[in-house]
């Protein structure tokens, strides 16, 4: 093994910002990957019988049950308003129904093409906060979303992964959702820990998800371990760990700069769907895909330099 050199060690141990900086990009890679793994799991929750109600029920189930349990050691803040408590509860509800649209589309498409139509929604988001909350549109990001959306055409065009349209419309609903809720972010108060949301929005949605099991009668209660094995997969690694590693990493680089480094999930998607599932884009299609993760940075990177002026 190598020394450590103590010049190396000084010039780090004197500059905390960096450090800071790599725990951060380190957190939202964690983060990237375990969501990027969401997919590939969900499918395999499938091949064993698993219906979308049980794995979103499983999966949150067990995500609240962590969270709560995490909250234990957080420092606790001022009594919540009924206010604060309804817009969180309200953005749980926003959630929830991105969810569910995430999990009907998983049933028609593969982990690969759901990965890439599901990362339209930095653009989505622009759009709907210029619509609904004043937002600034520029002609960058018209030009990003024209690179966008021609990526999509490409990547749906066809090939050995094929692009099911029930599929298509139900994850760009899941997008246009997701779009929405992190525009609804700005109306929380930032005093608190950012997992002291997630909590009440993780309840709501528990109770959504029940709801919604219950309503279908309750299924895969006599299931497969193995079925139940990747959705627990899902509520600890895509799920709990994932969201607890976005919120740390976005503390210390800011939400521009994360969101620009989680352009990267798609692509992780992609090496698991090879490597679990053996599937694979074809020439055409990785165009696509390369043109759509061009325009992802683009949308995030004008995002950062807003955030500088």
């Amino acid at each position: 093994m190598r020394g450590l050199n103590p010049m190396k060690i000084d010039h780090m141990q004197n500059h905390p910002a960096t450090n800071q900086n790599l725990w951060g990009i380190l957190l939202i890679s964690v983060s990237a990957i375990g969501y990027g793994l969401q997919p590939v799991f969900g499918k395999l929750a499938y091949a064993e019988g698993m219906t979308p109600s049980t794995v979103t029920f499983g999966r949150f189930l067990l995500a609240v049950a962590l969270f709560e349990l995490h909250y234990l050691f957080l420092p606790k803040g001022a009594k919540v308003s009924a206010r604060e408590l309804l817009t969180a509860a309200g953005i749980g509800v926003v959630y929830a129904a991105a969810t569910v649209c995430y999990y009907l589309s998983l049933q028609y498409l593969s982990p690969l093409v759901f990965s890439f139509v599901y990362y339209t929604y930095p653009a989505m988001t622009l759009f709907v906060g210029a619509l609904l909350f004043g937002g600034k549109i520029t002609i960058n990001h018209l030009i990003s979303t024209a690179l966008l959306v021609s990526g999509t055409a490409l990547l749906l065009s066809g090939g050995e992964v094929t692009a099911n349209t029930q599929g298509v419309l139900w994850i760009l609903g899941c997008a246009l959702c997701m779009a929405l809720f992190f525009q609804l972010q700005k109306f929380l108060p930032k005093q608190r820990c950012e997992l002291y949301h997630a909590r009440i929005m993780l309840r709501v949605m528990a109770a959504v998800f029940l709801a919604w099991w219950l309503m279908e009668g309750a299924p895969n209660q006599d299931g497969g371990a193995r079925g139940f094995w990747w959705v627990l997969l899902i509520g600890l690694m895509s799920t709990y760990i994932a969201f607890t590693a976005a919120v740390m990493g976005i503390a210390r680089l800011g939400a521009a700069y994360a969101a620009l480094l989680s352009g990267q999930e798609p692509l992780w998607t992609a090496l698991f769907s090879f490597v679990m599932l053996g599937l694979a884009l074809d020439a055409g299609q990785w165009a696509g895909a390369a043109m759509m993760l061009a325009a992802i940075c683009c949308i995030n990177y004008f995002a950062v330099r807003q955030t500088r002026t």
